[in-house]
Order: structure tokens, then sequence, then C-alpha cells
């Protein structure tokens, strides 16, 4: 039974083979009900130790039914800041093989909390907003209010998520859809790839993008629009569909 949203369970595993890592420490950020969407339940099915950590009550709620029988777990109801990100995992933990990253929102600050308290996953998961192509560099602000509305606004683009890998010397090894998979660069067994090559390999142009994203259809027009405007268009076509957001997020070329 597969538990991910698309193939990165295969793609972890995959992965955690190449460096020969059977059974090993996962944390999941966002871990949401623990079971659906989930990169980590699988490993933890498994045997894999770890922490799940979710803030929403009745999210957090069922993850602690689902996982009753999984005492290896360690289950955390708090919300994560990039301030308190790296003392939480400190606390829990020596290293982690693999990291689950999906806050919806401020994940790259969480992320940019991690690598900056010298923490290094062997593996990281973390979702992107893959509406925003290359070369645009687009994070929502971390604010403890905000709060995924469903719409379009939320995360980070693959670019700005480039920017954060080149500083801490990690590699993109890939994207399912809206997951990016990062590698430290010292361990890396495999050729790291730009942002730009993700994304049109791992997303704009899989032959089933359609089917696996279901408002592809309606975004690809935008998108397609922002791959051929000129630099300071792309800002303002992006300010424009954001604008009852402004002051909420950063935005560059």
């Amino acid at each position: 039974m597969k538990y991910s949203n698309f193939d990165e369970e295969i793609i972890i595993k995959k992965i955690l083979s190449s460096l020969k890592i059977e059974k090993g420490v996962c944390v999941d950020i966002g871990a949401g009900g623990g079971v659906a969407s989930s990169n980590t339940y699988a490993l933890f099915k498994e045997g894999w130790s770890g922490l799940a950590i979710e803030r929403v009550n009745w999210l957090f709620k069922d993850i602690a039914i689902a996982y009753e029988d999984l005492p290896h777990v360690t289950l955390c109801r708090q919300m994560v800041t990039p301030d308190n990100i790296a003392k939480i995992l400190n606390a829990f933990c020596d290293g982690i093989d693999f990291l689950s990253l999906d806050l919806g929102g401020y994940d790259y600050f969480i992320l940019e909390g991690i690598l900056k308290g010298n923490i290094r996953p062997k593996l990281v998961c973390i979702e992107v907003n893959q509406n925003i192509p290359p070369p645009i560099k687009f994070s929502v602000k971390y604010s403890p209010e905000y709060v995924w509305d469903r719409g379009g606004f939320f995360g980070h683009s693959i670019s700005m998520l480039g920017d954060l890998c080149q500083k801490y010397s990690y590699s993109i090894v890939g994207l399912e859809y809206n997951n990016a998979f990062l590698m430290p660069a010292e361990i890396c067994p495999v050729r790291a790839m730009s942002a730009e090559e993700a994304w049109y390999t791992g997303f704009y142009d899989r032959p089933d993008v359609a089917q696996k994203i279901k408002s592809f259809t309606g975004i690809k027009p935008f998108i397609d629009m922002l791959k051929t405007l000129p630099d300071q268009k792309k800002i303002d076509s992006i300010n424009d569909r954001f604008k009852k957001y402004e002051g909420k997020y950063i935005l560059s070329i």
C-alpha cells in the first residue's frame, strides 16, 4: 500500500538504499494525520524511529490514534518556528537520516533554521510551490499567524530553494511534481540538478502532470505567461496575483 501523494516513497527508498541506510531516524514536520499523503509512515511501519510534529489539534488527534502501535515514534504537538526548530531537533536526536517538511507555508524559513543550526539530514523531502517557475525567487514570509487558505499562496519556489541549497552545500537531486529532494553535497552519490532542470523534468514537462496536479490546467496559462515576460514584468505579474497578501512574501529574480 502506498501512503505518499505520488511516487515519493519509491524515490525515498531508492535514495536511502544508495546510501546503504536500511533503518534509521526520520523526522516529519507538518505530519498531518500521519497516514494519508505521508512520506514517513511507510518507514515508521518498517521500524524506523522518529519524530512526527503537527500543531493542528484535530490532526494531532488523528496521528495519535494512527500511531498507537508505533511506540518508536515520538509525537509532538507544537508550532515550529525558524528560531525553535533546531533546538527541538537537537533535543530529540543526534542526527537525521530522512526529513520530510510540509507546512504549506513558510517551509523555506524552517529549513533554513535547521541548516543554520548545523543539522544536516542525509535526505530531505520538502514541498515547493511548483506554480512559480525559475528563475523567480519567491517565499511566504514566516508569521505565527499564517494559515494556508487552500489557494496558490503558499511555500516557496524551487529557485528560492536552489539558493538555500547553494548556501548550505546541499544538492537538488529530484522533483516529484511538488516535492523536492535534497542531499548534502558531501555525500550525494548523483549529479546535482539546477532548479530549472528539476522544475522542467520533475513537474512542468511530465506528460501526466495535469492528472497528478488537478490545478495544473487552470494555472498553466499563468505559468506560461510568466515564462515569456521580462524579469520586471514577472515580478509585477506575481505582485498583482498576490496583491491581497502584500507584505507577506518575498520576491525577486
